[in-house]
């Protein structure tokens, strides 16, 4: 059976947006997204670290602190050394698409010139090309479920 996963997050850009370009000239960008998780005196925020590469990195580098986004991508880890010689594992979410939804309006401050809501906005990123359709299983509706394979 093929296994997969995705993972979404709606949540505030944490910082203004910068692209760079890698050693071979890819388009790359790091961000952070915020979420809450709970409501009232149980609730927290979670900060979730995410890349996008290509084409969808070049139109988040629009994305400003506090807009509110959409975004989903695959979970990955990666290994880096620390100083004192063991190894840190870091989690992110690799990107395939993010939505701009809103812009940060602050306090008492208009909404930027730049960006309208999503419903009319002419440069909210389209689906990226960088996305492979092979990666992702295809639905077999030929399977057959026994209730004995429910664990309840």
């Amino acid at each position: 059976m093929p296994l997969w996963q995705r993972i979404e997050l709606l949540g505030h850009w944490v910082q203004d947006a910068e692209t760079k370009v890698s050693a071979n000239g890819r388009s790359y960008l790091n961000g952070t997204i915020a979420t809450q998780m709970g409501y009232g005196q149980s609730s927290s925020t979670l900060f979730v670290d995410v890349v996008a590469f290509g084409s969808l990195a070049e139109r988040m580098g629009k994305l400003k602190k506090g807009d509110l986004v959409f975004a989903y991508g695959r979970l990955q880890t990666r290994e880096r050394p620390l100083q004192n010689g063991t190894t840190a594992i870091t989690w992110s979410v690799l990107l395939d698409q993010c939505f701009w939804l809103r812009s940060a309006v602050r306090h008492g401050s208009a909404p930027r010139s730049d960006q309208t809501p999503a419903t009319t906005q002419n440069d909210m990123p389209e689906p990226t090309d960088d996305v492979d359709p092979s990666r992702y299983p295809k639905s077999d509706t030929s399977m057959e479920v026994d209730d004995s394979d429910c664990p309840f």
